[in-house]
Parts: structure tokens; C-alpha cells; sequence
């Protein structure tokens, strides 16, 4: 889910720990994405949570995005 309705619903819990992914990475170690939808639900998802483990692959690193969450 993405959008309004799943970041409401995040909202709702606490998580004690959260996996989130991205599109890609730029060498500052910011996240990007390219759909900001999935990005409100990561910001939620991060607020959310008491610890995050982001998953990303090599490739992530030679893509361009849109800058995704914090």
C-alpha cells in the first residue's frame, strides 16, 4: 500500500523495528525514489519506528530519483 490511506494507517501502530527500501542512493547517503507516494509512507514508517534497517543493492547506487525519506 501507498499513499494517503497507508501512511494513516502506519499512524495507528508503533514498530518496534521496520525495513524500508528505496530506488536509489546518492553518495551524501541520501534516499531517493521515484514515486512520492511510497515516500510519504516511508517518512511514516520512520517516525514510526523504534529502529530501521534500509535494504538496497549495488545497483541502487548509479540510479536518479526524486529525494525520498529522511
Amino acid at each position: 500500500m501507498v499513499g494517503t490511506l497507508a501512511a494513516e494507517a502506519i499512524r495507528k501502530f508503533k514498530f518496534d523495528l521496520a525495513v524500508i527500501g528505496c530506488s536509489a542512493l546518492e553518495r551524501d547517503d541520501d534516499l531517493l525514489d521515484f514515486d512520492i507516494q511510497e515516500v510519504c509512507v516511508s517518512d511514516e514508517i520512520l517516525d514510526q519506528s523504534r529502529k530501521t534497517f534500509l535494504t538496497a543493492d549495488h545497483t541502487k547506487s548509479s540510479l536518479r530519483a526524486i529525494p525520498g525519506p529522511r
